[in-house]
């Protein structure tokens, strides 16, 4: 089915931006899992030992990233599915954001020099406006 109305620059922008920002997060949750990326030149920051989380929110954590990159596929590809797949980011980093605060023993860690509790809000804030954005654009008819 044909979206009823023509793509928008600010779609564009908006689909470009969650990429760029899903993105790092992906390069960074990479970094951190995986060996052998220490020869990769990273930006300072990125990566860092992995703490041992428990699985709900290993699982939270991969979730928040992977599937905020993919809403961000299906946002510039003006699919309606990303409306469902932003409101499970965003349960998802709300998991991660509690685990970080409450229960690790770190607690939540700067990424690029941003600091921790910047980062924490952006990881929330993000999600929750670019599902508030796709669900504005799925109720106008923009989404197919």
């Amino acid at each position: 089915m044909k979206p009823a109305t023509p793509r928008s620059p600010l779609l564009v922008l908006m689909s470009l931006l969650a990429l760029v920002w899903y993105g790092a997060l992906a390069l960074d949750y990479l970094a951190a899992r995986l060996d052998g990326l220490d020869a990769l030149p990273l930006p300072a920051g990125i990566g860092g030992t992995p703490e041992t989380m428990p699985l709900w929110a290993a699982v939270a954590t991969g979730v928040a990233i992977w599937l905020g990159l993919f809403a961000a596929f299906l946002l510039l590809l003006r699919d309606s599915m990303a409306v469902l797949c932003f409101a499970f980011t965003l349960i998802a980093a709300a998991l991660q954001g509690i685990w970080l605060v409450q229960f690790s023993m770190a607690g939540p860690q700067s990424f690029l020099g941003i600091p921790s509790e910047q980062m924490l809000g952006a990881q929330l804030l993000v999600p929750l406006v670019l599902w508030v954005y796709a669900r504005s654009l799925k109720q106008r008819g923009a989404l197919a």
